[in-house]
Order: structure tokens, then sequence, then C-alpha cells
């Protein structure tokens, strides 16, 4: 083959794999619920699409942890980890304590409610030192004076009175973004989860970044504006989020939907309902594009999180979720309800069901399911092709 054949199938094949990994995002669900099954309560990892499964995950909640680590295992969320991680371990039990202590490089929560950081409270024993926990210096605050406080648990951090400083707590701007492992940044942006007593509770949407700016939005536990007139604070996400989506740097929200919309507002306790989310969701279109609201928001992904699946009477509220939110949708918007152990891409492209997790969307009998199975099923196929011809290329140059 001639060098000019050569350098012409060179740029066909790196255009071909550029295709297909064209998400900037990978993501692996511990837990997609808010209650109340603790083995699955919000946890979720995240890497850059194209970071070596090797360079590890940031954890954003952590509600969920060793347990939730152990369902993604029997998912095969983790099958491109090296073998060499998992020498002399003989159980998934084993595996999930050393994918956190090896793999997890840091973790950030929204705010200090349970739910969203006992998974790492109960597994710190375990955990390697020398990790950073990121939120508002508000959450962080809390978490040393409630939680890790030497009385309901050890002071493994390094605020608080007589602590082994296991973890450094690192506050997150408002505005500047601060640095974190593997290119990420963030910024963390107050917003309401009900009221503490008579005093609204903080809880935060977090935007985060690669350094060519394409960024993810997740919601901690939040209310809507419309409810929470005492304090709404979601307009200032939405403004700060319509540019990112008219630039085409954001196209993924993870946002919360705990109940569906039987629920009486006086019963939200600071959480959305399927009416409320796509009311949100209106407000964010009105700043994408307010001349033409409807379809404002296609190519937008919105994975719905803190399911409450787990109490009494709720039945099939995944189902229910699912299809309470397509009914009102004129927006645009594709709904996404992961279950446990999940892996799927994200931005710049659909997201995508890894193909080789053999875990589906709680809905497994929408036809996004289907379409989405079916595209990583190509997508495997495609890949196997190109690695072929990359092994080709290599034994004839």
């Amino acid at each position: 083959m001639g060098g000019g054949a050569f350098v012409r199938a060179a740029v066909i094949w790196l255009a071909l794999v550029a295709a297909i990994h064209a998400a900037d995002f990978t993501c692996i669900v511990l837990g997609p619920q808010g209650g109340a099954d603790e083995s699955r309560a919000s946890s979720f990892l995240f890497k850059p699409a194209n970071s070596p499964a090797v360079n590890g995950f940031l954890s954003v909640e952590s509600g969920s942890m060793l347990s939730s680590l152990q369902v993604a295992l029997e998912a095969n969320a983790f099958h491109d980890q090296p073998r060499s991680l998992f020498v002399n371990t003989t159980s998934n039990y084993e595996k999930a304590t050393q994918i956190q202590r090896t793999q997890i490089k840091a973790y950030v929560i929204s705010h200090p409610h349970i739910d969203h950081n006992l998974g790492l409270v109960m597994s710190s024993q375990s955990d390697a030192a020398g990790k950073t926990i990121y939120g508002t210096n508000e959450t962080l605050n809390y978490f040393s004076s409630s939680i890790m406080n030497n009385v309901a648990w050890p002071n493994l951090a390094d605020r608080g009175a007589n602590g082994f400083p296991m973890y450094h707590l690192q506050g997150l701007d408002e505005t500047i973004p601060t640095a974190l492992p593997l290119n990420f940044s963030a910024v963390a942006m107050p917003v309401t989860h009900g009221k503490a007593g008579s005093v609204p509770y903080n809880s935060s949407a977090f935007f985060i970044s690669l350094p060519n700016n394409k960024t993810f939005l997740y919601w901690g536990d939040v209310g809507p504006d419309s409810v929470q007139t005492y304090l709404p604070r979601n307009y200032l996400v939405w403004q700060r989020a319509a540019p990112l989506i008219v630039a085409k740097k954001l196209d993924t929200i993870f946002i919360e939907c705990s109940y569906d919309n039987s629920r009486a507002d006086g019963l939200l306790f600071g959480h959305l309902t399927p009416r409320y989310v796509l009311q949100e969701l209106t407000t964010l279109a009105n700043y994408v594009n307010p001349a033409k609201v409807n379809n404002s928001l296609a190519g937008v992904t919105v994975v719905i999180v803190h399911i409450k699946a787990g109490l009494p009477g709720m039945g099939n509220i995944a189902a229910r979720l699912q299809s309470q939110l397509q009914a009102g949708n004129n927006l645009g918007v594709k709904f996404h309800l992961p279950k446990a152990g999940a892996r799927f891409d994200f931005g710049s492209s659909p997201l995508r069901l890894d193909a080789e997790s053999v875990t589906v969307d709680l809905c497994a009998t929408t036809n996004k399911m289907t379409e989405d199975s079916s595209a990583s099923s190509r997508t495997s196929i495609v890949m196997y092709i190109l690695d072929i011809l990359h092994a080709m290329c290599r034994m004839l140059f």
C-alpha cells in the first residue's frame, strides 16, 4: 500500500472513530432512587468519555456505594477496567471496595441529607485516604458538624475538632469554576429544597464541565419555583443553562422527579412531579427561544433521578412517571429513566446505552429503550470492525 493510500485510509479510520466516540461523558448509575431502598439511593459515577477507564471516576452524590457498585459489577458496567485491578479479589464485594478505593477519585454532594451521602459515610471504613469531598461550604459545614462530628460518625474530614483528616472538604463557588479530578470543573448554584421548619433548606445544582466547555447540569433535590414562592431560585439556574444549550455546549440535564402527579403540593417536601418537571423545563425553553417554546429543547436529554420507587403503594411509579412526562412534552426533550447498574454515554450525541452492560431502562417496554439498545449494539459492531481495521493497519505498516 502506497503512502498516500495509507494516509487516506488513516484519515477515514480516524473520522469513523471520531464519529463513533462523539459523546463527551460516560455515566454509571449506582443509585437512581430517592427512597426507601438505601441500596439504590442517589449515586452516580462520571468520567470524560475519552478518558481511559484506569483514570477513574468522579462520584456525584453517594447515597449508596458498595452495594450499588456490586450491582453495577453484575451488570458488567465496569467491563473496561484493567484485569490487574481485580487481582486477589474473589467476590464482587472485594471488587467493589477496590473500585471505590482506587477508581473513585473524588466526591461531590449536593446537600447534607443522608440519602445523598450515606454510602460514602458507611464505606469510609474501607476507602482510601486523601480524597476530596466537594460541595457548597454550607453543605460541607453541615456534613462536618452533623454527620462526621464524632457523634453520629467519626470525624474523618479536615473540618471540625478532633478529626482524623482522611477527607479534604473543598467548597465550590457559585460563579468561578473549581477544578476537579479528571479534568472536570464545577460550579454549584444554590436551589431550594423545601423548608427545615420555617427556614428554606438549601440544595445545589451543579454545572460540571470539561476543558472544551462541554457541560452537563446535575440538580440535587429541588422543588418547583411556582410552589416554593418564599425562595424561588430555579430560574437562575435555567438562565445560566440556556446560553450553553444555544451554543450546543450543554445537552443533558439530570433532574429529580420523586413523585407522580397525584402527589399534593403540600406533600412535595421540596421535590418535583412530572407536572413540575415540565413546568421547570418550560421556563428553560423560554430562555432558550422565547419566540418559539414548542420543540425549543429538541436535542436535549433529561435523565430522571431520585424516583421514590420503594414507598408503599407506589407500584410501578417509573412507568407512570414516563407516561406523565411524555404526555405533557411539547418541548422536544427526550426523557431517560435509568436503572441501577446502567452505563451510558452522553453529550454531543444522543444518549447511548453501553452495549456491554446488561442493564436497560426501568421502562423496558418503551420504544426509546429499544432504539437506544439497538443503536448501542450497532455501535459495538462498528467498533469491532474498526478494531480489526486498526489491527490490519498496524500489521501492514
